[in-house]
């Protein structure tokens, strides 16, 4: 009833009034250190695949617009086509009639050519990841017109802008948020594990499987206290495939341990309950009513069966450095709690960068005082 009665005042302090007084700082005794799953986008990590097979079927193809001469008589093709930098090459192969004249990338005008032959060298990266389309002008002497166009793909040439650095690993799983994308071109980034000799990544057919910028992904199905390598790459669905960028530098991580901390007992002592007084001023009112809340400091305390060969322990959430049996720490927690039972939480830590933390170690413990002489 008096947790009903303080939450309904806190909610009326917010609508009506404005408090002068601060509540002190509230500690949790049960918080687990792991991600939210709704904050998440579940993957199981699959081979790494860029459609490459299907990007190179799309290029090279040249069509007439409007089929008024023979195929044959035009020769266009591509050369170094697997790199940045990618030229073209055409000639009129049995009329001296016809010449190439303007020629366009994506309806955007590039030249003119007035010849039976051309070569052109383009930077395609300035074109933007996808399918572009070339199309190449043809007039003869009697005003006779076509337009022949040819495919090309542009990948993603540059290393993704960062090594893996927004990740937590757990005993079976690890979490990665990808950092903002900053380059519109770019779809998302994939991350990379390496299982058995193989880089692995998320599957990229399809958007939803695509990571964006701050989106957090979870890579499970991994073995506890093993270590793994992750790369990162820019990824993009454009034109209906799948490109890939080059990945990043390695970065090696742990899982945590498979097991639980061997705890053997958990209590608390010096438990002390508080009150304060603060008071909330009403504008409408033109008056201040004051209120009294409680809130308890006690010491808990952790020992273990033996050393859990770790950074350190999550009590609650209160983070405890070291590698021992015995783990102290002092918690400040809103209500009247002295006497009744709390659940507490506790974690073991294997990495201060990454966490490596491993299952939780759940009980409920009474909220002791001193013992009276």
């Amino acid at each position: 009833m008096k947790k009903i009665i303080a939450i309904a005042l806190i909610a009326t302090m917010l609508m009506t009034g404005e408090a002068v007084m601060a509540a002190p700082k509230t500690d949790s005794a049960s918080q687990t250190q792991a991600p939210k799953k709704w904050d998440s986008t579940l993957q199981t990590p699959e081979i790494i695949q860029q459609q490459t097979d299907k990007i190179e079927a799309a290029e090279g193809v040249v069509t007439n617009d409007s089929k008024k001469l023979e195929e044959t008589i035009f020769h266009i093709e591509i050369q170094n086509t697997k790199n940045r930098y990618r030229t073209f090459k055409g000639n009129i192969t049995d009329n001296t009639t016809w010449e190439f004249e303007d020629w366009y990338v994506d309806g955007s005008y590039q030249g003119y050519m007035g010849s039976d032959s051309f070569s052109m060298t383009l930077d395609t990266a300035q074109f933007g990841v996808g399918i572009h389309k070339i199309e190449v002008e043809v007039v003869d002497d009697e005003d006779n017109n076509d337009t022949l166009e040819i495919q090309f793909a542009t990948y993603i040439y540059s290393k993704s802008s960062n090594k893996p650095s927004y990740y937590t690993t757990f005993s079976n799983c690890l979490y990665f948020k990808a950092p903002y994308i900053s380059n519109y071109d770019y779809s998302g980034y994939g991350l990379c594990i390496k299982k058995n000799g193989k880089w692995y990544a998320t599957n990229t057919k399809n958007s939803s499987q695509i990571i964006g910028s701050y989106e957090t992904m979870r890579i499970k199905k991994l073995k506890g206290n093993k270590k793994y390598q992750l790369r990162t790459f820019y990824t993009a669905l454009k034109d209906g495939y799948s490109f890939n960028g080059p990945l990043s530098k390695t970065v090696t991580v742990k899982t945590g341990p498979k097991k639980k901390p061997p705890v053997k007992k958990i209590y608390t002592k010096n438990a002390k309950v508080h009150s304060y007084t603060f008071s909330i001023y009403y504008p409408s009112l033109g008056i201040i009513r004051y209120y009294r809340s409680y809130y308890t400091t006690f010491t808990a305390v952790v020992k273990m069966k033996k050393k859990p060969k770790c950074k350190g322990i999550w009590i609650g959430s209160k983070k405890v450095k070291g590698n021992k049996k015995t783990y102290k720490t002092k918690f400040s927690i809103s209500g009247k709690l002295k006497g009744k039972k709390l659940k507490f939480a506790v974690q073991s830590y294997g990495s201060n960068v990454y966490g490596a933390y491993s299952p939780v170690y759940k009980k409920k413990v009474k909220i002791k005082g001193k013992k009276k002489k």
